[in-house]
């Protein structure tokens, strides 16, 4: 698990949070986690 899977998941980072992060990395894999993630709770 990631660090802000973790942080999502205990919501200590919102989803807003967690998608201003994501965009961040968006070209590497770990930011199409969070990316992911996201989907999956939408």
């Amino acid at each position: 698990a990631c660090l802000e899977e973790i942080a999502y998941s205990q919501q200590w980072l919102s989803t807003e949070q967690v998608a201003k992060r994501a965009e961040l990395m968006v070209k590497n894999s770990y930011g199409q986690y969070l990316l992911s993630l996201l989907e999956g709770q939408e």
